[in-house]
Parts: C-alpha cells; structure tokens; sequence
C-alpha cells in the first residue's frame, strides 16, 4: 500500500482532472443507503464523474468499493493528497491488482529455507483509479479522476460474492447461523442451507472459510468472557 505523501504529481494518469459543478442536478452520497440505491452497473466512468458528490472519504471509498462489487473487482486505498496547510485535501483508491509483489531479498547468509511453492500472483500493476478531491466551499468530496481501464479480466457479476474485499457475512447470516448451531445442525449443512437459499454456491455472498472463522471469533469472546468473570 502506497504512503500517505504530498501528491506533487497528482494529475499524473489522468486526462481530465478538473471536476465540474455545472449540473443543475448532482447526487450527494451521505449514507451507505444512498450508495446501494443507485444502479452502478449502467453508469460509465464519465457519468459517474458529474453526478456524484460525497460526505466524507470514508463515503467515497464506500461508493467505489459497491461499484467494484457489481463490476468484478476489488479496489483498495492508497495515497492522500495535502495541501500547504498540511490538510487532506484528495485521495486515490485503486484496484486492488495495483503495484507489483515484492521480491525478497536475496541474502546468501542466512540459512537456506526449504522451497515452497510460489502463491499466485495476484498484482498486475492495474492502473484503474478512482481519485476524489474536496471542496472547501462546500465540504462536499468530488471525483476528479477516473480511470476504469483494468489490464486483467474482472469477474462476472454473478461471482462478486468470491471476491475477498465482498466476502461477509450479514448479521442477519450470523443470527441465522447461530440459531441453526444451537438446533444442532452443522457447519456445512448450514452452509448448504444458505446456498440452497441463494440458489448456489457463488451467490452465497461468503465462503465456508468465513462461517468457520465467524464460529470461532465467537468462541474466543465467550472463552474471554468466561476468563472475566472467573
């Protein structure tokens, strides 16, 4: 992940970094409700650009982490831009296939590890950005770039479910979850009930692996709760 840093050369990479205010009708994005409201499968990167306005940082990187949900990536933050006055005046969020792995370095002294096999690389130095910037007039964040040109396939809508960044399970999945454990069901006939209920297996929404590690984040609460009270 970048640096938070001074963006010197912010206009870097993007053709058209001037924001426009000249629409009479623009839409302000103030809560996670006005995000999922909005059809972001349809809308190009242009439309997208004149239209939305946002709250807060933390509101923009909610509407462009819902669009790579419906479009088949996963984006990440990265830099933050300051002004004189030391305040957050941008900030880019990326794809999360930006940048390049890291190699390790090569050190002759220290003792020889035994091979593995390599992870997949999963970064493809993806230059798809999506970069907001503030107005001080208005306190409203507004995008200024973006660049949805992806150099790796994206995922068909129908498996967004997979992608790390959109795997969760709801409180409502939790709740039901927990109710199926205490009737004494187990793990992966709950999981078969919620992907005979999704339809299948992708439309779950969460992995087996995330049940599992839900199940036992609350055994840890309650085993810590227990060494309270004692």
């Amino acid at each position: 992940m970048s640096k938070d840093m001074h963006d010197e050369n912010e206009n870097e990479g993007c053709e058209n970094d001037d924001f426009e205010n000249e629409l009479t009708e623009r839409h302000a994005i103030d809560n996670f409700q006005d995000i999922i409201k909005n059809n972001l499968v349809s809308q190009n990167p242009e439309q997208i650009m004149l239209k939305y306005d946002f709250v807060s940082l933390d509101m923009a990187y909610g509407f462009y982490n819902w669009y790579g949900r419906f479009n088949g990536f996963s984006v990440r933050k990265s830099k933050i831009s300051y002004n004189c006055q030391k305040e957050v005046v941008g900030r880019d969020f990326l794809c999360n296939k930006e940048g390049k792995r890291r190699k390790r370095n090569d050190d002759s002294d220290l003792e020889e590890e035994p091979e593995r096999e390599p992870k997949p690389e999963t970064m493809c130095e993806c230059k798809a950005k999506f970069r907001v910037h503030i107005d001080f007039h208005s306190r409203r964040w507004y995008v200024t770039c973006f660049d949805n040109v992806h150099n790796h396939a994206v995922l068909e809508d129908k498996f967004f479910g997979m992608l790390p960044a959109h795997r969760n399970m709801s409180e409502g999945d939790i709740i039901e979850m927990n109710n199926m454990l205490k009737s004494g069901i187990n793990a992966p006939q709950i999981y078969n009930s919620f992907a005979s209920q999704a339809g299948r297996y992708e439309k779950v929404g969460f992995w087996k692996k995330d049940m599992y590690n839900e199940i036992d984040k609350q055994r840890k609460l309650r085993n810590g709760d227990a060494m309270v009270a004692v």
